[in-house]
This record gives C-alpha cells, sequence and structure tokens, in this order.
C-alpha cells in the first residue's frame, strides 16, 4: 500500500507517521500518483484553500481510481 500525507499533523511528526507506515508494510510518498491508495489529510485551518494533494486526489476519484481518504 502506498501512502501520502497532507496537511499538519497534530498529534506526530511526518517522520514518525512515515516510520509507522513503514512499520506496518506500507510505502510512504511525498506526491500524488496512480500508485497511492490512501491519502491522510491532517489538519488544515478554516478558510483555507484544499492542499495540492487534496484537490488531485479528488480529481483520481471522479476519474475512478480507488483511493481512500483517511481524515
Amino acid at each position: 500500500m502506498h501512502i501520502v500525507v497532507t496537511g499538519t499533523l497534530l498529534s506526530m511528526k511526518r517522520a514518525d507517521a512515515a516510520q509507522k507506515a513503514l512499520n506496518v508494510g506500507a510505502i510512504p510518498m511525498d506526491g500524488i500518483n496512480s500508485k497511492i491508495n490512501y491519502l491522510v489529510t491532517g489538519y488544515q485551518a478554516k478558510g483555507r484553500a484544499k492542499s495540492a494533494k487534496i484537490l488531485k486526489v479528488e480529481k483520481m476519484l471522479s476519474d475512478g481510481f480507488d483511493v481512500q481518504v483517511i481524515d
């Protein structure tokens, strides 16, 4: 499984999240591509525009890709 994180994580650093993903057999990635299985969205300030990663995944979902978004 390939996983990407976007936004601010409140409970841990990104490096720790990447290590946890590796520990359970996932592959952390920096960018969105057709291999992605999960997008983890961290905190986003109210009124702030969606990140480019969220917008790309929304487009992929509308195109029929199987991507899970975890808030």
